[in-house]
């Protein structure tokens, strides 16, 4: 390598002094030509000075350029020798290697030599490929920056960061973050530091926790917290990075999310508020009341207490939707002169309120201090789009530790409360009672089979025989149906569960007709006796009802419709079934008289063929004087208008012989008689 340097230094030199003695004989050759060109020009080469000065230029190059010619093959002469000698080297160690094994040929050396060119060829294509690639790389890390003054310009903030797991050092490239808090920028920082001099709401701890998730589901790392900057302000941060191939770093993004989250808690805060009232809604129990009961001492409690305006319905009715809510709106204003620092207001549904009441030590306290603020705010006049109002309510309540341990159940179990005061079961306000909810519990499950009892007929009819006691013969039967399926133990729990569950229509009607058939299938020999039907299908059946009776079971039997008055009926209303079941061919009796719901007013509005003594009124009768008074007024009225009394529920003979002397018409007991599906004769 060294000898081709300095050949190639040497065919340099031979060039310049090639150049040197052109420039001199083109000196020569236009001193020698300058004559043929006039007279000016021959002044000018003819002139001593001028000629001289020429000649001794020339006379100067040309003897420079002889000694230039001798250095140059000088050191020609110089590079061959070496050259020879480096291949005398090359000779020698060729001939003294050993012919059998390590003798190298020259293809051998040129194959080596092309393998090397070869890889060479590869490190090169590479070494390209590398600087077209940082080349691309700084271009994009050009726009990148270009990008983030874009996007900073638009106040979106953020940075990003290296997280070094072992040395526990973040490497930033802007530092925004101590740039948020009003220091410095800083770019490298120890994690410690970090968390523990700039105002998180995490910890180093939490934030190590996060990086284990990371690395041990190989899963990108994200999560939000918060930092204290300049005056107090606080930014939120979104963390997000990713661990890098070896588990040794962590690499991503910063990004404030301040304006983001603002958002979210405003959103948040629409969704959790009332706009009537300005009360928490119902979206709020879970947060609200888990913090109330998260944060309750060892001696306190949490009381839910809901409460429902008992006036709000009618006013509604009366004065329409919008003045509805302006009544909750003005009696919300009012509740709120009264609501405390430990009270979290609720507008639950329509006219309901739940208050979530911290700190209470005392519940008898407490309830003698809702006693004192619902009178006051019952006694309080409002004024609703221009009529006065005053706000009536009910409430019930529940406390954590005592009933419940979950807002969910709390709640449930408050309401329940203040459905019972509503229903006056108990009085207002009301403490929740578990057995009670066990038993409407139960009730509520057994409803679920109703609608299936109905549809698959599970009733079965028996028949109690009706004695007269003018004759001491069988006067008719009384057809009480009873359930088969063992969710229902009696009737009564099935007609109370129907008429709450809106299917005592469908039940009295399959209840009627089960009867009317059970009865058209009866022995010849009772064709001729009554048949009682103790249901209540007066208020239920309708004259199409009565006439489809008539046509298909009044040429069999003889049929008395029992009416149970449970409710205040309407005038017109009783006149015009009297009038259906009249012209039906049919009678009917008031059943349960004396009992407190049949009473001497539907006495006289029904003006019924029998009336039926209420078993409570017979039990005991020959001993109870006051009831056999009541007895005989009741006996001396049915004389008067032509009415038959029979007496229920005779179970001694001490009661019968008592009802005889009394001159009662008919008798019906177990005394005279058992229910049986079988009709016998007393």
């Amino acid at each position: 390598m060294n000898f081709l340097r300095k050949t190639k230094r040497i065919i340099t030199f031979r060039y310049i002094s090639w150049f040197i003695y052109l420039a001199s004989i083109t000196g020569l050759v236009i001193i020698s030509l300058l004559p043929y060109f006039g007279a000016e020009t021959n002044s000018l080469i003819y002139t001593p000075d001028s000629f001289f000065w020429l000649l001794r230029t020339l006379t100067v190059v040309v003897g420079l350029n002889f000694i230039f010619q001798y250095f140059i093959f000088k050191r020609n002469d110089e590079a061959f020798l070496e050259f020879d000698k480096s291949l005398n080297d090359v000779r020698m160690e060729i001939s003294s290697t050993d012919d059998g094994s390590g003798k190298m040929d020259m293809m051998t050396i040129s194959a080596a030599l092309n393998h090397s060119i070869k890889n060479l060829n590869e490190k090169n294509k590479s070494l390209k490929s590398e600087i077209e690639k940082n080349e691309r790389l700084s271009e994009n890390i050009s726009e990148f920056y270009r990008q983030m003054r874009t996007l900073r310009e638009a106040d979106l903030v953020f940075d990003f960061f290296e997280y070094d797991i072992k040395s526990s050092e973040f490497t930033f490239i802007s530092g925004m973050i101590t740039a948020l808090s009003g220091e410095t920028e800083a770019t490298e920082i120890n994690a410690e530091n970090l968390f523990k001099n700039f105002n998180f709401n995490i910890s180093l701890m939490d934030f190590n926790k996060y990086v284990e998730k990371c690395l041990k589901k190989d899963s990108d790392m994200n999560f939000e917290c918060s930092v204290k900057g300049k005056e107090d302000k606080v930014h939120w941060l979104k963390f997000w990075g990713r661990p890098t191939k070896d588990k040794t770093r962590i690499t991503g993004a910063i990004t404030d999310i301040t304006r983001e989250v603002k958002s979210r808690n405003a959103e948040k805060e629409r969704t959790i508020h009332d706009n009537i009232t300005g009360f928490y809604n119902r979206n709020a129990l879970s947060e609200v009341g888990g913090k109330a009961i998260a944060e309750c001492g060892e001696n306190e409690h949490v009381v839910f207490v809901y409460t429902g305006l008992t006036g709000y319905q009618e006013f509604q009715e009366r004065f329409g939707m919008v003045s509805g809510n302006s009544y909750i709106r003005v009696c919300a204003e009012v509740m709120k002169k009264f609501i405390t620092d430990d009270m979290i207001p609720l507008r639950w549904w329509g006219s309901d309120f739940l208050f979530i009441i911290k700190g209470v030590k005392d519940l008898k306290a407490f309830e003698r201090e809702s006693i004192s603020v619902v009178q006051k705010i019952e006694k309080y006049v409002g004024e609703v789009d221009g009529v006065a109002v005053t706000f009536p309510m009910v409430m019930g309540y529940s406390a954590f530790k005592i009933h419940g341990k979950t807002p969910a159940e709390l709640l449930e179990f408050a309401a329940f409360a203040e459905h019972e005061a509503l229903r006056e079961v108990a009085m207002s306000p009301n403490e929740f009672n578990y057995d009670r909810f066990e038993e409407a519990h139960i009730a509520s499950l057994r409803r679920t089979f109703i609608k299936d009892i109905i549809d698959r007929n599970q009733l079965k009819v028996v028949f109690q025989p009706i004695v007269s006691l003018n004759t001491g013969e069988l006067y008719g039967f009384e057809a009480l149906s009873r359930p088969v399926n063992p969710v229902y133990s009696n009737i009564i729990d099935l007609i109370d569960d129907a008429e709450a569950s809106g299917h005592y229509v469908i039940l009295e009607k399959r209840m009627v007709y089960n009867a009317l058939d059970t009865y058209m299938a009866r022995d010849s020999k009772f064709k001729d006796y009554y048949l009682f039907i103790n249901t209540a299908p007066y208020a239920t059946l309708d004259e199409k009802d009565y006439n489809d009776i008539r046509d298909r079971y009044f040429g069999h039997m003889k049929v008395v419709f029992e009416v149970i008055e449970r409710n205040r009926m309407d005038p017109d209303e009783i006149n015009l079934r009297k009038s259906i079941v009249r012209k039906a061919g049919a009678k009917f009796a008031l059943d349960d008289f004396g009992s407190g719901y049949s009473n001497h007013l539907a006495l006289l509005a029904l003006e019924p063929d029998i009336i039926k003594i209420d078993k409570e009124l017979v039990r005991g009768i020959n001993e109870d004087l006051r009831k056999q008074h009541m007895l005989e007024d009741t006996i001396s009225y049915a004389r008067y208008r032509g009415t038959r009394v029979l007496a229920e529920g005779v179970e001694t003979r001490e009661e019968l012989e008592t009802l005889c002397r009394m001159s009662v018409d008919y008798v019906q007991g177990y005394f005279t008689g058992m229910p049986n599906e079988t009709l016998t004769d007393p």
